[in-house]
C-alpha cells in the first residue's frame, strides 16, 4: 500500500510504503519526496514500488517483509524487473543511465 501526505506548512509529501495491513510482520518503508517537482510511482506485478522524484531519482521499495529496503536506483544497479511504462515515463537523464548499466550488463556476461 502507498501513502502520500503532504507535510503541513511545508512543500513536502511524506511517502509511506507497506505490505498489506494485517499480514504478519508488514513491511514498511518512508521517506520523504519535494512536494513542488514531478513525481511517479508504480508497482509491479510482485508489488515492488518502482519511484521517481527529481530529489531521490529513480528508486524502489520490495513490499514484502523480507525485502523492504529502499533501493537507489542508478549506474550501479538496481535497475532489474523495472516495468518498461515506467522506464519510458523517466526523464531522459535517468533513461540515459539505464542505457549505460544495460550495456554494462551485456558486456559482463560469460
Amino acid at each position: 500500500m502507498l501513502t502520500l501526505r503532504r507535510l503541513e506548512n511545508q512543500d513536502r509529501i511524506s511517502v509511506d510504503v507497506s505490505a498489506q495491513p494485517g499480514t504478519p510482520d508488514a513491511s514498511s518503508a518512508n521517506w520523504e519526496i519535494d512536494g513542488t517537482q514531478p513525481w511517479l510511482f508504480t508497482f509491479d506485478a510482485t508489488d515492488k514500488l518502482w519511484g521517481y522524484s527529481p530529489d531521490q531519482g529513480p528508486h524502489s521499495v520490495g513490499t514484502a517483509p523480507a525485502a523492504n529496503a529502499f533501493t537507489s536506483i542508478g549506474i550501479h544497479g538496481g535497475w532489474a524487473g523495472i516495468p518498461e511504462p515506467f522506464l519510458q515515463a523517466l526523464p531522459t537523464k535517468s533513461r540515459d543511465v539505464y542505457d549505460k548499466w544495460r550495456a554494462s550488463q551485456d558486456t559482463a556476461a560469460p
